[in-house]
């Protein structure tokens, strides 16, 4: 899966709950994630760390033998996961992994190269997922390349894109009357709305040009897309 994406739509999250289940639960699996700086490793190790501590499902959750952040989560079936920054991916190219996470792909150096000794390491058979997620860093790139092939079925890869109005989240209630409002919208609302974007979320995307992206319309849609252009192009 190649994931395109706004920003805090909970990717990483969403696909942490998924090779946890996929990883804990069975023997001999093996995790790993890559993202793009120390920071976002970091949280994302801190996702597993807190579906490990707070899980309350019916099967039992296997012994934890090893759990640190440079050696990431490992349990007594033999299964792990392991969380580093891109910069460390030499050291994950000779291992067998089931499950892959390339986190904000866009950012990585050097990313196509990288990426590459990385899936030799996947095998080929079922079971097995890769899932490549980023915030759109300009036309062109290992990560504007992927998904431009995954959209035209050049490669395998499923292409998500998840647009900012896909989020519940964002969403702010009207400070005004409905007509009021909609009598205010501008050319790029309209558009919006004919896409299905409700009043309340135009009106949150207002407060966030406003108040997250200095004003700016196109820093918003880098930060916030509404399309996989839109976000190649703000960016």
């Amino acid at each position: 899966i190649v994931y395109l994406k706004a920003r805090q739509v909970f990717v990483s999250t969403g696909t942490a709950m998924a090779f946890f289940r996929a990883t804990a639960f069975q023997a001999g699996q093996r995790t790993q994630v890559y993202a793009h700086d120390d920071d976002s490793a970091q949280r994302i190790y801190e996702y597993y760390e807190r579906l490990n501590d707070y899980y309350t499902g019916p099967q039992p959750l296997p012994h934890v033998d090893r759990r640190n952040r440079s050696d990431g989560i490992s349990y007594d079936n033999g299964s792990a996961v392991e969380v580093r920054t891109a910069g460390s991916v030499k050291g994950g190219r000779s291992r067998t992994t089931r499950r892959l996470h390339l986190s904000e792909y866009a950012f990585w150096p050097d990313a196509e190269a990288l990426m590459t000794g990385l899936l030799q390491s996947i095998p080929d058979d079922n079971d097995t997922m890769v899932v490549i997620e980023s915030t759109a860093n300009g036309m062109g790139g290992a990560f504007y390349d992927l998904w431009t092939a995954a959209q035209t079925g050049a490669n395998d890869y499923l292409p998500i894109f998840f647009a900012w109005h896909e989020h519940p989240e964002y969403v702010r209630p009207l400070e005004i009357e409905p007509a009021a409002f909609q009598a205010s919208l501008d050319k790029e609302e309209l558009a919006l709305q004919v896409m299905g974007v409700q009043l309340e979320q135009l009106n949150w995307r207002r407060w966030a040009i406003r108040n997250k992206c200095e004003g700016k319309i196109e820093r918003f849609k880098q930060e916030y897309p509404a399309t996989p252009e839109e976000a190649f192009q703000a960016s």
